[in-house]
C-alpha cells in the first residue's frame, strides 16, 4: 500500500509539471530559429538621426523580422513608426557595412 502513495504522489507533482515542461520547450524551438541583433541605422522618419535598433532576424535566413526597440523613439520599446528603416536592413553584411548599418550579436537566442 505505501509503494501505491509514492506513485501517487509522483503523479501528483509530475502532472501539473507538465505544462510547464511543454512551454520551454516551444520557446526554446522559438529561439533556435530567431537572432536578436544590436544595430546601429539612420533613421529616416526622425530627420535622419542615427538610432540604435534591437532587430530580430530568422537565423537562416537572415532576413531582419521585426524592431523591438529603437533609440529615436521617445519611449524605445514601444516602436510605433511606419518602420521605414527595415527595407535597409535586408541588405548583406557587405553591404549593410558600405551603407553605415552596423550590427552585432547581442544573444545566441
Amino acid at each position: 500500500m505505501n509503494e501505491q502513495m509514492v506513485w501517487f504522489a509522483l503523479v501528483a507533482i509530475m502532472v501539473p509539471a507538465l505544462p510547464i515542461l511543454v512551454f520551454a520547450l516551444m520557446q526554446w524551438n522559438v529561439a533556435r530559429k530567431l537572432r536578436q541583433e544590436l544595430a546601429f541605422i539612420r533613421c529616416g522618419e526622425q530627420g535622419n538621426r542615427l538610432a540604435q535598433c534591437l532587430l530580430i532576424r530568422d537565423r537562416k535566413t537572415r532576413l531582419p523580422l521585426e524592431i523591438r526597440a529603437c533609440s529615436a523613439l521617445e519611449n524605445p520599446r514601444e516602436v510605433n513608426c511606419g518602420k521605414t528603416c527595415l527595407p535597409q536592413l535586408h541588405r548583406p553584411d557587405s553591404a549593410e557595412a558600405r551603407a553605415g548599418v552596423v550590427t552585432r550579436l547581442v544573444s545566441k537566442a
